[in-house]
């Protein structure tokens, strides 16, 4: 079973980005500094790489008889990769958002 992240907004708040992040029918929230929320589209390519690389073992792994056949995550996988594997330190964290945020950029998957 596979999941589909799509980041299909961003919001600006107080210095940061919050980014809606998408899976299916799930919405969950991320701030960031706004140079990260800027390269977004690149970043989740970057990360989509990642996570489907058989080669790199990661607790998002999904295993039958042994073997990877698909990955399960949510949006905090997304900050795990920003925070550990991205720009080695801490980055991105999962926030719940806040009544007024306005849409500044739609991006989806």
């Amino acid at each position: 079973m596979t999941s589909t992240l799509g980041f299909n907004s961003v919001r600006k708040v107080a210095g940061a980005l919050i980014i809606e992040v998408r899976l299916c029918i799930d919405k969950e929230y991320i701030s960031c500094p706004a140079k990260v929320g800027r390269n977004i589209k690149k970043l989740r390519e970057e990360f989509l790489d990642w996570l489907y690389d058989s080669a790199i073992d990661h607790p998002y792994w999904l295993y039958r008889d042994g073997e990877k056949y698909g990955v399960h995550y949510r949006g905090d996988a997304f900050v795990y990769w920003l925070n550990h594997r991205r720009y080695h330190r801490t980055c991105a964290k999962m926030v719940i958002l806040k009544p007024g945020d306005q849409v500044k950029k739609w991006i989806f998957f």
